[in-house]
């Protein structure tokens, strides 16, 4: 469980990183700033790699085996993942002129990596649309928001040492986030609609109900990992329009811990319950 758990995370916040990044202006912020995030990305997804949630790497069963196997959305996530440091690596040593493609190259395969995981998890032998399209959303809500408040972070602290940076890449990432939580938020609302409508109202009654180890999981989850960080995802914005930068950088730093936190438990009750929350 571990290992899936530190997969979840690390390729996750590489994905949502990547994909706010395509948000910021290269002109704007520096061609150093997109160095360090894909050089983070990089180690991120290397990191995640060992860990080896779906045993060693053997890409042959995408040839042999069918869409069917757990074990080919596995092998596929790993491509996509290996795919992306790749071209993260390329990036680093290309001309600026090829900024926006391989950065972008490298966002759709690590969002291909995103979607492979989360059917790789589907329980279901042939599962239908439906059975897929939720555990993707979830994904990509998930990382959208671990990227986007990673990324939000990383412009913040930008600030600390280029005082006279235009204020655009921060305003832009900080409603980033925002969006995510909200988007975070819609998601997991659906996904407590789609329980319902399957007739396992027991199942909410159990999440929402404080009395098992589960439901104080869910219960923390919700909390600290969605509620108080849509709190503070308000007062970073304010922050962030009064160019209080540093108070914007010192509230992200709670703010990604309790995501963190929100998301580890999240994927939890994903692996253990069987709810994709």
């Amino acid at each position: 469980m571990l290992a899936n758990i530190f997969f979840f995370l690390f390729t996750h916040f590489t994905a949502g990183l990547l994909m706010t990044t395509l948000f910021i202006s290269l002109q704007e912020i520096g061609r150093l700033f997109f160095r360090v995030t894909t050089l983070v990305g990089v180690f991120l997804l290397v990191f995640a790699i060992f860990s080896k949630p779906f045993g060693n790497v053997n890409f042959q069963i995408l040839g042999d085996g069918s869409a069917a196997d757990g074990n080919f959305w596995g092998q596929l996530t790993y491509l996509s993942f290996i795919l992306s440091a790749v071209i993260l690596l390329l990036y680093n040593i290309a001309t600026p002129k090829m900024h926006k493609f391989l950065l972008s190259l490298a966002t759709a395969a690590s969002l291909a990596g995103v979607a492979s995981y989360a059917l790789a998890g589907v329980p279901v032998a042939e599962p239908t649309t439906s059975e897929m399209v939720f555990p993707v959303m979830n994904g990509l809500a998930a990382t959208f928001l671990l990227g986007s408040v990673l990324g939000t972070m990383i412009t913040g602290h930008w600030y600390l040492v280029q005082h006279k940076l235009s204020l655009t890449p921060l305003k832009v990432t900080s409603m980033l986030f925002l969006s995510s939580v909200f988007f975070r938020i819609l998601v997991l609302v659906i996904g407590l609609a789609a329980i319902n409508k399957a007739g396992l109202q027991m199942a909410i009654t159990d999440l929402l109900s404080g009395t098992s180890f589960n439901s104080w999981i869910f219960l923390i989850r919700v909390g600290f990992g969605l509620a108080v960080p849509l709190i503070f995802a308000f007062m970073i914005r304010s922050s962030v329009k009064i160019r209080s930068t540093q108070s914007a950088t010192g509230i992200l730093y709670a703010t990604i811990v309790l995501i963190l936190m929100g998301e580890t438990f999240a994927r939890y009750l994903s692996i253990a319950a069987g709810i994709p929350l």
